[in-house]
C-alpha cells in the first residue's frame, strides 16, 4: 500500500473520529436538557423541534430526493393524530398502537395518491396533493365519526398506558428517541441504493430510466414511506396538545407547507437540512409568536416571513449548505497544514 493511500485512510479514519464525537456530544446535550433547563416552555419547544425534524425529514424523501413536492402532509399528520385520538376513545385500546396503524393507513393512503398521480410530469402531483388536502379537509369537517369540526378532546389523565405524561419531561424524552431514529433512518437511506436512486431521479429523471431505474416505482416508494413516518409525528402532536381537529391540520394547507419549509430552509436532499430548520424555524417561530403575540398575529408572522425570505436569498440552497461550506474550508486548512 503506497503512502498517498494510506494518508488519505488515515484522514478519513480521523474524520469519521471526529464526526462521531461531535454527533456523541450533542446527544449527551440534548439528553441531559430536562436536567439543566426547569422551565415548560423551553422543554415544549425541543418537544416541538423533535416532532418537526420527523415531518421535516419525511417530506425531504419525496420533495428532496426525489425532487416532487408534495402539499398534502397535513393530511398523514392528521392520520397519526386521529389515530392516537380514536383508539382509546372509541375502542379502549392504548395510544401506543398508533405508532403500528397509523404508519399503516397512511402509507395506504400514500400509495393511492401517489401511484396513479407520480406517472405524470410536472406540477400534476403538487397540484394533485393540494387538491387531495382540501378535499380531505372538508370531509373531516362533516364526518361525525370523528366528531367533525369540533374536534376530539383527550382527556387529561397521566399514565404511560394512555401516553399522557403529568411533566413534559417524558415526552421530551419519547420524541428525541423517535426523532433521532428518524435521523437515523434516513441517515441509512442517503447512503443506500434507495438514496441513490431517488438523488439520480431529481437529477434527470430521463437519465435515471435509461439507466434503468424504474422511476415511477421508487418515487411510489418515497411516498408511502414518506406517509408512514409522518404519521408517527401525528401521534406525539396528538398526545402533546391532548385536541385535533380538521383545522389543525389541514385547513388552508398551512400544516403542510410549514413542514416543508422546514426541509427547504434546512437544505432539501440533505439529512442535516430538516433537522437545521426545525432548530431554526420552530424556536423563531414559538418565541416570536410568545413575545409579539400580543400585538396581533401578523407582527409574529412579518418577522417569520422576513427570515424566511433571508434565508432564501443569500442561502438558497438551505442552512446545510452554509455548514458544509464551513467543513470543507475546515478541512482544507487541516490538509494544507498537514502537507
Amino acid at each position: 500500500m503506497d503512502k498517498i493511500t494510506l494518508s488519505s485512510m488515515l484522514e478519513k479514519s480521523r474524520e469519521k473520529r471526529i464526526s462521531v464525537l461531535l454527533i456523541t456530544i450533542a446527544l449527551l446535550v440534548l439528553a441531559v436538557i430536562p436536567f439543566i433547563i426547569n422551565n415548560d416552555f423551553t422543554l415544549s419547544i425541543f418537544i416541538w423541534i423533535f416532532v418537526y425534524i420527523i415531518l421535516g425529514s419525511a417530506w425531504n424523501l419525496v420533495g428532496g430526493y426525489t425532487g416532487q413536492i408534495a402539499l398534502a402532509h397535513g393530511v398523514f399528520v392528521a392520520i397519526g393524530a386521529y389515530s392516537a385520538a380514536v383508539l382509546p376513545k372509541y375502542y379502549g385500546i392504548t395510544p401506543w398502537l398508533a405508532f403500528i396503524i397509523a404508519p399503516l393507513i397512511a402509507a395506504c393512503v400514500g400509495f393511492a395518491i401517489s401511484y396513479p398521480t407520480l406517472k405524470l410530469k410536472g406540477h400534476y402531483f403538487a397540484m394533485t396533493t393540494l387538491a387531495f388536502g382540501f378535499v380531505t379537509w372538508k370531509v373531516f369537517l362533516h364526518w361525525d365519526y370523528i366528531n367533525g369540526a369540533a374536534g376530539l378532546n383527550i382527556p387529561f389523565k397521566p399514565s404511560f398506558s394512555a401516553m399522557i405524561f403529568s411533566t413534559p419531561d417524558i415526552m421530551y424524552y419519547l420524541s428525541f428517541i423517535l426523532a433521532a431514529g428518524t435521523i437515523v433512518l434516513f441517515y441509512i437511506i442517503d447512503r443506500s441504493k434507495l438514496g441513490m436512486y431517488l438523488k439520480s431521479i431529481n437529477q434527470d429523471e430521463e437519465s435515471a430510466e435509461n439507466r434503468g431505474i424504474n422511476v415511477h416505482k421508487y418515487k411510489v416508494y418515497a411516498m408511502t414511506l414518506s406517509a408512514a413516518i409522518t404519521s408517527i409525528g401525528g401521534v406525539i402532536f396528538a398526545q402533546y396538545v391532548l385536541f385535533v381537529d380538521p383545522n389543525l391540520f389541514m385547513e388552508g394547507s398551512l400544516m403542510s407547507i410549514r413542514i416543508a419549509l422546514i426541509a427547504i430552509v434546512g437544505g432539501l436532499g440533505t439529512v442535516l437540512g430538516p433537522i437545521l430548520g426545525a432548530f431554526v424555524m420552530i424556536p423563531l417561530e414559538e418565541y416570536t409568536r410568545a413575545f409579539l403575540g400580543g400585538l396581533g398575529r401578523g407582527y409574529s408572522l412579518f418577522i417569520y416571513g422576513i427570515v424566511i425570505i433571508v434565508i432564501a436569498m443569500y442561502w438558497p440552497k438551505g442552512l446545510a449548505d452554509i455548514i458544509y461550506r464551513i467543513e470543507k474550508k475546515i478541512k482544507g486548512v487541516y490538509h494544507g497544514r498537514s502537507k
